[in-house]
């Protein structure tokens, strides 16, 4: 089994401390897909090119203008969980 699991399970610790995801609705989505950009970037250097980030919250992509409309319509209270699918492909 290949490190590179491990090493994007770190990554994505080290940016929960860099660029935490809170604020308000817009902070919370520009925070979201800065994520998506940066573990692209980073599978980019180990040569993962082919490689595809998702992104979604309460099921709908961040890249849409539904994501902000599902953030908003949350209660106060409740958390905002982003869902990052990671398909690597090949090297």
């Amino acid at each position: 089994m290949s490190a590179w699991p491990r090493k994007l399970k770190d990554l994505s610790k080290d940016l929960d401390k860099d660029q935490p995801l809170s604020g308000d609705s817009l902070s919370l989505l520009q925070a979201a897909q800065a994520r998506r950009a940066r573990i692209l970037a980073a599978l980019r250097s180990r040569a993962f090119y082919d490689s595809r980030v998702t992104a979604t919250i309460n099921n709908q992509p961040i890249e849409d203008a539904a994501a902000l409309d599902a953030i908003e319509a949350m209660p106060e209270n409740q958390k905002a969980d982003f869902v990052f699918n990671v398909a690597t492909g090949p090297v």
